[in-house]
C-alpha cells in the first residue's frame, strides 16, 4: 500500500512538475520551430549570398539596380515619367447627383 502510495505521487510529480513530460514534450516543440527558423534563415543567406556575388562580379549590375529601384539616369539621358490618372471616387459620385 505505501508502495502503491508512492508511485502515485512520483507519478504526479513527474507528469505536473517543473521537468516533467509536460515541459519535455513543450521543449520539443520549441526545439522544432527553432530548427525550421534556423533552415529558413539559412535559405535566406545563401540566397542574399548569391546576390553579393552578383553585385561584386557583374559590373554592370550596380547601374542597373540604381536605375531600377531609384530611377537614376545618366547625364546625357531624359527621363520621363507617365503617370495614370485615376478617377476620383468622391468627385464621380457629385457629378451623378446633378
Amino acid at each position: 500500500m505505501v508502495l502503491a502510495i508512492v508511485l502515485f505521487a512520483l507519478q504526479i510529480r513527474v507528469f505536473s512538475s517543473e521537468g516533467g513530460i509536460a515541459e519535455l514534450l513543450y521543449m520539443k516543440d520549441k526545439v522544432a520551430e527553432v530548427e525550421n527558423n534556423l533552415r529558413e534563415q539559412k535559405e535566406l543567406n545563401a540566397e542574399l549570398e548569391q546576390t553579393v556575388y552578383y553585385l561584386k562580379s557583374e559590373p554592370l549590375a550596380t547601374e542597373s539596380i540604381a536605375r531600377q529601384t531609384l530611377g537614376l539616369v545618366k547625364e546625357s539621358e531624359s527621363f520621363y515619367m507617365i503617370v495614370e490618372e485615376t478617377p476620383n471616387p468622391q468627385s464621380g459620385s457629385e457629378n451623378n447627383s446633378d
